[in-house]
């Protein structure tokens, strides 16, 4: 596994792309951090464009949603990973990967590549819940001390949830893909793991549509 953080210094980047021959359009999605989130199959591997959606703390009482590019190219017996940021998300990764005895030393890249995709969905999670605890916040607010500022917050709310939405679904449609397509690269074994994947991120869909829906119901409380 090569994970590469940071997308600033071109000529290292080259020459993981060179040795590892990926594609001209690969480099470029790569580098080219708004992609929409998906899976394509090239002959030596398969590539993947995830969104990643966290909390990030801004050294105050409140928290916002922050936004990144993962690229994962996963090949025979290699997985290559291209963050935007140094942010160690993937620090619980590679503590499991150090136990002795786990499913990562009993299964190939399909599961490391599996893993990388359930810990982004993991934040999505995260991010959802912080979203629902401040829709309850601005509800309670609405109904004591209703003030022009909530509006903005609601607008806000409902911008970070359109991105969730064009973040999100995208990469369902692509795993449901990936889970019909038949490769040498994804084992059928590991195909059970990305199928809870794929249930999680239903759930997480079908969680923005009730938080749209909230955001809707504010705006005629406010009203």
């Amino acid at each position: 596994w090569i994970h590469v953080q940071g997308l600033h210094n071109v000529e290292a980047l080259r020459s993981v792309w060179d040795y590892f021959d990926l594609h001209p359009l690969v480099r470029e999605d790569i580098v080219h951090t708004s992609q929409r989130a998906k899976i394509e199959h090239y002959p030596n591997y398969i590539f993947f464009v995830l969104k990643i959606i966290k909390r990030k703390d801004n050294g105050t009482e409140t928290e916002s949603l922050t936004h990144e590019q993962i690229s994962v190219v996963l090949g025979k017996d290699w997985v290559l990973t291209f963050q935007e940021s140094d942010d160690p998300i993937f620090n619980p990764l590679l503590q499991r990967i150090e136990v002795p005895s786990n499913r990562f030393r009993r299964y190939g890249g399909d599961y490391l590549a599996y893993a990388i995709m359930d810990t982004v969905v993991d934040h999505y999670f995260e991010s959802l819940d912080l979203i629902g605890e401040t829709l309850e916040e601005i509800e309670d607010h609405l109904l004591t001390n209703p003030q022009e500022e909530q509006i903005q917050q609601i607008h806000n709310l409902r911008r970070d949830l359109i991105h969730f939405r064009k973040s999100v679904r995208p990469l369902r449609d692509s795993i449901n893909s990936l889970m019909r397509e038949e490769s040498e690269l994804m084992s059928e074994d590991v195909k059970v793991f990305v199928r809870d994947v794929a249930d999680h991120i239903t759930q997480v869909v079908e969680s923005i549509e009730t938080g749209r829906e909230m955001i809707f119901g504010l705006y005629d409380m406010y009203n």
